[in-house]
């Protein structure tokens, strides 16, 4: 093998090792069992990336709450039957859908006032944001009567 030849293997077996996936460490996890108190049973829990608060839907309403001290932090009111929290965290707004009204609630991250209310279709069941865009997304409940 000549020179050039050594230097090009060399330079890709650098660029290989450079860019070859690294191990990850996984997360460590520690979970605690903490009554909360508030109202009503739960459906979803979502927790907010990077904060440690962790939101908690109940019948009528979410609670927000420290992670790893319990404390409750704040309150979105009026989520008739919420079933599912998405965090747009890059937008500073959270969302939820909300089945005893057919509504999505738009709340605020930062003071977790509600922005607005949005009506929309009964069969909305969830929502979630796509972690391969920055929008939320919502799932279609199905009908229990197939020919609905």
């Amino acid at each position: 093998m000549n020179s050039a030849s050594l230097t090009s293997i060399a330079a890709i077996v650098f660029a290989g090792a450079a860019f070859a996936p690294r191990a990850i460490e996984a997360q460590t996890f520690h979970v605690v069992e903490t009554n909360v108190g508030g109202d009503g049973g739960t459906d979803y829990l979502t927790a907010e990336a990077g904060t440690g608060r962790v939101f908690v839907s109940r019948a009528t309403h979410v609670m927000v709450i420290d992670g790893p001290s319990g404390k409750v932090l704040g309150d979105i009111p009026d989520t008739p039957r919420t079933h599912g929290i998405a965090l747009a965290a890059k937008f500073g707004h959270g969302f939820t859908t909300n089945a005893g009204d057919s509504t999505v609630t738009m709340f605020d991250l930062k003071s977790l006032a509600v922005v607005r209310k949005i009506t929309r279709s009964p069969e909305i069941s969830w929502v979630r944001r796509s972690s391969r865009t920055t929008r939320p997304r919502v799932r279609r409940a199905m009908a229990a009567d197939s020919s609905t």
